[in-house]
């Protein structure tokens, strides 16, 4: 087979945001006396937070509008809603997984390699945690793990590693995968 290869560029640009933080000396020493915390210290760490939150949120929402894989609709509502018979809410929870399965076939197609992960507001992750494929993680996860305002939630279909992002939007879903490289 050929293969017909093009080279491009492009423009990296560097983007302003503002963010301010002010401390009155007085406020600074009543820390110190009152809690013994360095409110320097600490501000500085809360400000170093909300950068890495404003970072990963740009990211989040360029992948969003990006993907490469497609999308993959999905009513929360759904045909069932005037049911409230269990078996007819396990059945059509059921499709939200099939949904799942058919975006991470659109990312296969697309970049030939399985979805590992998937980061989804508040109101989708509980769906998903209502799924039997779901496993919760034996261990809580904390903003401190290193996803700064995701959780790691636990697997589906221990397959992928679901992560709450509380601002998230809560009708969608992203799937993606992580590589051995960043």
């Amino acid at each position: 087979r050929d293969i017909d290869m093009d080279m491009t560029s492009d423009t990296v640009s560097a983007e302003t945001w503002a963010l301010r933080a002010g401390m009155t000396v007085q406020t600074m020493q009543d820390f110190q006396s009152q809690h013994g915390i360095a409110a320097d210290a600490e501000l500085t760490a809360v400000m170093a937070g909300e950068i890495e939150r404003e970072i990963d949120r740009n990211i989040l929402n360029r992948l969003l509008v990006q993907s490469a894989g497609g999308d993959v609709p999905w009513d929360s509502a759904g045909y069932l809603a005037g049911d409230t018979t269990t078996t007819a809410q396990r059945d059509y929870r059921k499709t939200l997984y099939e949904a799942v399965v058919a975006a991470n076939n659109l990312i296969y197609k697309n970049r030939y390699v399985n979805a590992s992960w998937i980061v989804a507001g508040v109101g989708a992750i509980e769906r998903l945690e209502k799924l039997e494929e779901f496993k919760f993680s034996s261990t809580p996860g904390t903003p401190d793990d290193g996803t700064v305002d995701r959780i790691y939630e636990g697997t589906l279909a221990s397959k992928y590693q679901v992560f709450k992002d509380a601002r998230f939007p809560d009708d969608k879903m992203l799937l993606g995968y992580r590589g051995p490289s960043p």
